[in-house]
Parts: structure tokens; C-alpha cells; sequence
């Protein structure tokens, strides 16, 4: 009884649309699982590619920082020996200009104008060489400050040649006149 009433159920209309609905059914499974599993292997894959773009931004950022630190100590290592040597620059300055009064004009002509002069070179192969590298843009302010104190030294060796030991006659009366008025 059994065997026949399956049969039955098998042969009836209802039957075949189940069939159908069930091979359906059964596709769609299908391709949802199968959609998930690719769904779920992109998501493996992509969340890989997170991991790995992020395992390289990290090594990135180490290597970045490492060679901002390396920068950084050549930075330091130009500025702070030029900063040192604008220090002493500006004393020295200061020096001279306040004991020039105290020297003879052959003293200045003959010790102490080749001293500055070599000074005055020395002064314009370090800043133009630090002018020329690529760290002129990071050290700037610490070149402008020796600038200032070697233009200060170029103008007194200019004054000490052209106004101390070349005396200028008519310069001299002419500052006279204007003394005077």
C-alpha cells in the first residue's frame, strides 16, 4: 500500500512541479554556496592584501623614520658646529671692531688684513659649499646667521683697506666737512 501510494504521488501533477522546484531549489543552493565560497575566498584574499599592505606600510614608516633620524643627525651635524662658529664669529667681530683703534696701519696691512682675508676665504668656501648641498633648505637659519657675521667681516676688511690704509684725501676732507657742520 505504500509502494502504491508513492506511485501514485509520483505520477500526480503536484509531483513534477516539486521536481522542479526542488532541481531549483537545489541550484540555488548551489550557487549561493558556491557564491559564498568565492564571496569568502575574495574576502580571504582581500583581508591577505590588508595584511600584506599593512605588514609594507609598517616597514614604510621604519625606513622612513630611520632615514628622518639619519636626516636629522646630518642636520645636526652641520648646524650645530655652524652655530657654534657664528657664536664665535659674532665675538670675534665684536672684538675687532671694538680693538681696530688700538692696531697701526702697518699692523693692519701686514698681520692682520692677510689673517681676515684668509679668514674671508675660508668663510666663502663653507658658505657656498653649504649653499651648493642639499641641506641648504634644512640649515638656513643657522647660514644666515653665520651670513650676517662674515658680511660684517667682509665690510670691515673693505673699510680697513680702502678707508684705513689707503687714506682717501678728498674722502677724508669731505668727512671732515661733514663733521664739522
Amino acid at each position: 500500500m505504500y509502494i502504491k501510494s508513492l506511485n501514485k504521488f509520483a505520477n500526480h501533477k503536484k509531483w513534477h512541479s516539486f521536481n522542479n522546484f526542488y532541481t531549483i531549489f537545489t541550484l540555488v543552493i548551489e550557487r549561493y554556496y558556491t557564491y559564498n565560497i568565492i564571496h569568502n575566498n575574495i574576502m580571504i584574499a582581500i583581508e591577505n592584501e590588508i595584511d600584506a599592505f599593512c605588514r609594507d606600510t609598517e616597514e614604510s614608516v621604519n625606513c622612513i623614520i630611520e632615514g628622518s633620524d639619519e636626516h636629522l643627525d646630518l642636520i645636526l651635524s652641520v648646524t650645530n658646529p655652524l652655530n657654534r662658529l657664528s657664536e664665535k664669529f659674532e665675538s670675534l667681530n665684536e672684538n675687532l671692531y671694538n680693538s681696530i683703534g688700538n692696531y697701526s696701519d702697518d699692523e693692519i696691512k701686514l698681520q692682520l688684513l692677510p689673517k681676515l682675508s684668509d679668514v674671508n676665504k675660508t668663510c666663502m668656501t663653507l658658505v657656498g659649499a653649504i649653499r651648493t648641498s642639499m641641506l641648504y633648505s634644512d640649515v638656513r637659519s643657522s647660514i644666515k646667521r653665520f651670513s650676517k657675521s662674515h658680511d660684517f667681516l667682509r665690510e670691515m676688511i673693505h673699510d680697513l683697506k680702502h678707508f684705513r690704509i689707503n687714506k682717501d684725501d678728498e674722502f677724508d676732507n669731505l668727512l671732515s666737512e661733514l663733521n664739522a657742520i
